[in-house]
């Protein structure tokens, strides 16, 4: 008798430790479910609804949140302006104090402790028939580091069909960039829109291919290009860059 009360209770705490093992499956997959149906649904508009108000059409194909380690992942992020057009295949974030931002704090303050990282990154400029492409972008705030691979500034379209678009004589630039690292970044500033600081800029094999058709004669209203310090004054910011680097 004493024996078959034993395995009854043995029966019942092996049945308690499934019962608990399960539940510890189940709980953490109901909460990230749950988490990301809200992500995809009213956080995904906010978000969405926010970055129009700074005067670009935003869409983002899908987004998936994994709250303990507090990581964003969104997919498919376009971004389109009167004048430019981005789309991101994959952008990544990390330590966004995401309660503070949403209550109404500063970006800065939100941001302070963020990264990111963005893959396939693309802008097109239309009216001036270029792009910037770029296979992986780093940014770290805390860290204060921004590293760039393999980007690349080119025209949208061949040779050909961008020199017969100007009745004149233009330069074709074509700049590639397979490493870019800029460290020592002042994110404060840059998102304030206060001023632009680094500390060191390093650039590894970049290379510069410029075309120019000279069988078509000179615009009439060609202007004289700017100085450096011409060009540093039309930001209408402070720009600070303490050593540069290029191998």
């Amino acid at each position: 008798m004493a024996e078959g009360n034993s395995a009854r209770r043995r029966k019942r705490a092996q049945r308690l430790w499934v019962s608990l093992g399960v539940a510890l499956l189940v709980v953490p997959m109901l909460l990230l479910l749950t988490a990301n149906a809200l992500v995809n649904g009213p956080g995904r508009n906010r978000l969405e609804r926010a970055l129009a108000r700074t005067g670009a059409l935003t869409r983002i194909g899908r987004l998936t949140y994994v709250p303990g380690a507090n990581r964003l992942v969104a997919r498919a992020v376009t971004f389109q302006t009167e004048t430019a057009f981005l789309r991101v295949d994959r952008i990544t974030l990390t330590g966004v104090k995401w309660f503070r931002l949403f209550r109404g704090g500063t970006l800065a303050e939100s941001l302070a402790q963020a990264r990111a990282e963005a893959t396939l990154l693309v802008v097109e400029w239309p009216k001036a028939r270029y792009g910037l492409h770029c296979a992986l972008l780093d940014a770290s705030v805390p860290d204060a580091l921004l590293r760039a691979k393999d980007a690349e500034l080119r025209p949208l379209v061949e040779d050909q069909a961008f020199f017969r678009g100007n009745p004149y004589r233009t330069t074709r630039w074509r700049v590639t960039l397979p490493d870019v690292t800029a460290s020592g970044l002042g994110y404060s500033g840059i998102m304030a829109g206060s001023a632009w600081r680094a500390e060191s800029v390093r650039a590894v094999r970049p290379n510069l291919d410029l075309l120019v058709d000279r069988y078509r004669a000179v615009g009439p209203l060609i202007r004289s290009p700017l100085m450096v310090n011409e060009a540093l004054a039309s930001l209408g910011r402070p720009f600070q860059l303490g050593h540069l680097e290029v191998r």
